[in-house]
C-alpha cells in the first residue's frame, strides 16, 4: 500500500492509467495513505474533466461502510456539479449501480439519498434523472424492509410531480413493468398479477397523458395480449379494437402502426 500511494503521489509518474488503478487500491482499502492519496490525484488532475469523474466514480463506489456519508461528501464537493451530466452519472449513477450493500442499506439511507437526487435532477436534466430512477428497477428481489424503503422512495419521486420522463420511468419501476419482470409473470402463467400491473399502468398513463395518448393505446394491446392468453377473446379483441381506435386518432390510418 506504502509504494501504491507513493505511485499516486509521484510527481514523476505520467501513467493516469496506472495512478488510478493505485489509487483505486488504496480507496478500497481505506488506509491512512487513502486521504493523502485522493488529495495528490485531485490536485493533479483537477483540470481534466473525465479524469476527474473518475476521481469521483471511485469514491462513490467505494464498498467500505459509510458509503452514503460518502456519497453525500462528494455532492458537496466543489468540483461537483448536479448540472453536468457527467458529473452527476459519475457519482450517482456509479453508486446507485456499482455498490449494492450502500445503496440498498438496511436504513434505507441509500434509496432516501438517491430519490431526492432523482428530483433535485430532474428540474435540471429529466432524462439523466430517469435513467437515475432505473437503478431502482430491481427492488422486489430484496427482504421486505429494503422492498418498503425502495417503495417509499419511489413514492416520495412521484408525490414531488415528477417530469414525465421520470414519472414513466418510476410507474414501471414501481408496479414491476420493466419487460424483464413482465415477460417473467407472464410466462409463469400468472396472467391475472400482469393483467392488474397493466391496468394500473393504463390508469396512470390516462391520468398522466390523456385518454387519445399512443401510449394509452399500448397499454390496452398489452392487457388484450394477456386476456388473449386466459381464452377471453371477446374482451381481448374489445380491447384490440380501444387500441386500433386511439392509434387511428393519434397517428392517422397510414401510420406503420
Amino acid at each position: 500500500l506504502c509504494d501504491w500511494s507513493s505511485d499516486v503521489c509521484s510527481s514523476d509518474l505520467d501513467n493516469m492509467s496506472d495512478s488510478q488503478a493505485a489509487l483505486a487500491c488504496l480507496v478500497q482499502d481505506g488506509g491512512s495513505e487513502c486521504a493523502e492519496a485522493l488529495q495528490a490525484f485531485h490536485g493533479r488532475w483537477r483540470e481534466n474533466p473525465l479524469v476527474l469523474d473518475k476521481w469521483f466514480t471511485l469514491q462513490a463506489t467505494c464498498r467500505r461502510p459509510g458509503a452514503v456519508a460518502r456519497v453525500q461528501e462528494l455532492l458537496a464537493h466543489e468540483d461537483f456539479q448536479l448540472s453536468n451530466p457527467n458529473r452527476a452519472r459519475s457519482v450517482l449513477h456509479a453508486f446507485a449501480a456499482s455498490d449494492p450493500t450502500g445503496f440498498h442499506a438496511a436504513d434505507g439511507s441509500g434509496h432516501r439519498l438517491v430519490g431526492e437526487q432523482v428530483t433535485a435532477l430532474d428540474a435540471l436534466n429529466p432524462q439523466v434523472a430517469a435513467r437515475l430512477a432505473g437503478t431502482f428497477s430491481s427492488w422486489r428481489r430484496f427482504d421486505e424492509g429494503r422492498q418498503a424503503s425502495a417503495r417509499a422512495a419511489l413514492e416520495g419521486i412521484l408525490a414531488r410531480d415528477p417530469s414525465r420522463n421520470v414519472r414513466e420511468v418510476v410507474e414501471r419501476v414501481e408496479l414491476m413493468l420493466d419487460a424483464v419482470n413482465t415477460e417473467w409473470c407472464e410466462c409463469l402463467c400468472e396472467c391475472d398479477l400482469a393483467l392488474w400491473v397493466h391496468a394500473q399502468v393504463l390508469g396512470r398513463r390516462v391520468v398522466t397523458l390523456g385518454e387519445d395518448h399512443a401510449n394509452v393505446a399500448m397499454s390496452y394491446n398489452n392487457m388484450a395480449n394477456v386476456l388473449y392468453r386466459q381464452g377471453k377473446l371477446g374482451d381481448a379483441m374489445a380491447m384490440h379494437q380501444k387500441a386500433v381506435t386511439i392509434k387511428i386518432a393519434a397517428l392517422g390510418e397510414d401510420h406503420v402502426d
